[in-house]
């Protein structure tokens, strides 16, 4: 394990992997959080407090009575801002922490690209309603977190 900081520049393949899948996952939740939760919320007429109704009131349709289906569609992308809030961060930060490690190139980028592409699939899947194959998109991003935090451990055990 290098004792430098040069770990942490984009100068080191490994860490300048890492951060371009963080930020994509990390624009990805974004993306969901602040233009598809707020899209299906106000062209659907579904509001979360009585200002948001009357800001919002003139893309009301015409009967004022919220549309069921968007309330349900916006309640399955609340529940993927969540589940990406309880997988991606912990990605984020245990991901960091296995760069310090500076583990073979070849394995980090695997990791790091099997997770962007599980979670891109997982979030696909979700809002479909397609499971088992959402558990099936889950299990390997939840691995690829537990070995990247086991080899941690192992490493910060050895010391």
């Amino acid at each position: 394990m290098a004792n430098d900081l040069s770990l942490l520049s984009f100068d080191n393949a490994i860490f300048a992997a890492y951060a371009f899948y963080a930020v994509l996952l990390l624009m990805k939740m974004l993306l969901v959080q602040n233009v598809g939760i707020p899209l299906h919320r106000v062209f659907g007429n579904v509001y979360m407090t009585s200002e948001d109704y009357k800001a919002f009131a003139a893309f009301a349709p015409a009967n004022g009575k919220a549309n069921m289906k968007m309330a349900e569609k916006v309640e399955l992308l609340r529940r993927i801002c969540a589940n990406d809030l309880e997988n991606i961060l912990p990605f984020c930060i245990i991901g960091l922490f296995y760069v310090l490690l500076n583990p073979p190139a070849a394995i980090a980028l695997w990791h790091f690209r099997l997770y962007a592409a599980t979670r891109f699939l997982h979030t696909f899947v979700y809002m479909c309603g397609m499971q088992p194959a959402r558990f099936i998109c889950f299990l390997p991003s939840a691995l690829i977190n537990c070995s990247m935090a086991s080899q941690l451990l192992y490493a910060l055990s050895a010391r």
